[in-house]
């Protein structure tokens, strides 16, 4: 699932993969003044623990 936000000052993208061995995956990507901010959620601690490893 794919969601897209706009607002006056801020555009935001929620990509949501939900596999069933690995649980919930958010990405969520966000720009707001001149800044690009890229978080990552797991509803899994293990995968939640190799996307850190990742950054």
């Amino acid at each position: 699932r794919i969601q897209l936000q706009v607002t006056r000052n801020s555009e935001q993208a929620v990509i949501r993969l939900d596999p069933p061995m690995l649980g919930r995956i958010d990405i969520s990507i966000r720009h707001a003044d001149g800044a690009l901010q890229v978080t990552l959620s797991a509803s899994n601690g293990e995968v939640l623990r190799q996307l850190q490893g990742i950054g």
